[in-house]
């Protein structure tokens, strides 16, 4: 039977990393914001308080276990039904936390070499894309990257989640009220300028209440970058924002930079490091050097 084109569905298909790292006997895995402001020159930012979200019961290899969803699934939309969910908590860490673990348990240079590749994965994901998107000047992405270490704390990259793109342009009418995501009691999502439509994925949604806070902060912290001083942007705006409205962004490539110094390169000691204002210091000459990825 023949069989047209249109009708066929596609999949993708990824090795199951069954040798992940644990924590407490427990399966993990990372979830870290990203803002592009721009494809054409590439310029990203990395969100500092991204976030490990832990099984509720604890990790078996075993064939039996195969079906248990709260052994091999950190989604919180599936651990919130397991019976040792954590309410409170929400089976969370902050990236912050892991890095301190990792540099306790396994020493400072891996914890370092570790989170260099995991920046290494993001831009180069960014760069695979970049020729086919759409680079319009008033619109900007943040993407949810999901993260998984294996026990030789090697990044596997499990997907990039959907997009929060909100479109910068002066003659949209405000429809943020329609898509404005729902934070629970007690705190209102800061509201962006009257020109700005916002299609909020991935989810907003909070499950505790640092969650909430957590995600309060990057959607403020991503308009002040995108739209500083809640101006409408021009057409020949220059996406560079000042360090002060940065907030809890920090530069994770520069491509204009970074070839207006020259940078790219092959790094000699390291997979990579951030380009911008925490570039990485040449061990051989003693001096800062920016680095970059090729």
């Amino acid at each position: 039977m023949f069989v047209s084109q249109s009708t066929k569905e596609a999949y993708v298909i990824s090795v199951y990393i069954n040798n992940p790292l644990l924590i407490g006997g427990r399966k993990f895995d990372l979830r870290l914001y990203v803002l592009v402001s721009t494809y054409r020159p590439l310029r990203c930012y990395m969100y500092k308080l991204g976030f490990c979200r832990f099984c509720t019961v604890k990790y078996t290899p075993s064939t039996s276990e195969l079906d248990n969803m709260f052994v091999h699934l950190t989604n919180v939309a599936i651990q919130k039904h397991g019976e040792d969910y954590n309410h409170i908590h929400g089976g969370k860490w902050t990236v912050n936390n892991l890095r301190l673990y990792l540099e306790s348990t396994r020493g400072r240079e891996v914890t370092s070499k570790l989170f260099d590749e995991i920046h290494w994965i993001i831009v180069q994901s960014l760069k695979a894309v970049a020729p086919v998107m759409n680079n319009d000047k008033h619109c900007f992405e943040c993407y949810g990257y999901d993260i998984i270490i294996d026990d030789r704390l090697k990044p596997w990259l499990i997907e990039r989640g959907g997009h929060w793109c909100p479109y910068l342009r002066p003659w949209t009418r405000n429809l943020w009220p329609l898509n404005k995501p729902k934070m629970g009691d007690g705190l209102s999502m800061p509201e962006p300028p009257s020109w700005v439509s916002v299609n909020a994925s991935p989810s907003l949604t909070s499950s505790t209440a640092n969650d909430r806070i957590l995600k309060y902060n990057l959607i403020n912290d991503t308009l002040n970058i995108a739209v500083p001083n809640g101006e409408i942007p021009d057409c020949k705006w220059n996406k560079s924002p000042p360090k002060e409205v940065l907030g809890n962004y920090e530069i994770l490539y520069d491509e204009e930079l970074a070839q207006g110094d020259g940078a790219e390169r092959e790094l000699r000691n390291r997979p990579g490091q951030p380009v911008g204002p925490r570039a990485g210091r040449s061990r051989d000459s003693g001096r800062n050097v920016l680095t970059t990825w090729k």
